[in-house]
């Protein structure tokens, strides 16, 4: 803790809370109705774990339902250790770059390997 007291980050003591400007919008999710939703998917259908795939990249990931429509496999890749979608078009032509925990590649990782090359067109295409 010496470097916070004598350091350039010494004033970060000082700052009060941050204010908070706007108001949340839309409707959230609470943690509960997170969960019911995650397990919602008949998992034991190929079906199932793609819907349970793409669940966990709009509710972990923060991943918007446009972006995950646009959501190429191209756009996964491992940076600095970690897994991270990367350059993908967000709101307002934005790029983003967003991490992705470990659990959600392991997930799509599964998906992509538990399935033959006809299933994985069906899985694909939203079928």
């Amino acid at each position: 803790m010496w470097f916070v007291e004598r350091g350039p980050c010494r004033w970060l003591r000082r700052v009060k809370g941050v204010k908070k400007f706007g108001v949340r919008l839309g409707n959230w999710l609470t943690s509960e109705q997170s969960q019911r939703l995650w397990h919602a998917p008949d998992v034991e259908r190929l079906k199932g774990k793609r819907d349970q795939a793409l669940l966990a990249v709009l509710l972990a990931c923060g991943v918007r339902r446009h972006e995950a429509i646009d959501l190429d496999l191209d756009h996964i890749q491992q940076r600095e250790e970690h897994w991270a979608i990367v350059d993908l078009k967000g709101k307002a032509g934005h790029i983003r770059t967003i991490p992705m925990p470990e659990w959600v590649k392991a997930l799509l990782d599964e998906l992509g390997s538990g399935s033959g090359p006809d299933e994985r067109q069906t899985v694909s295409a939203g079928a």
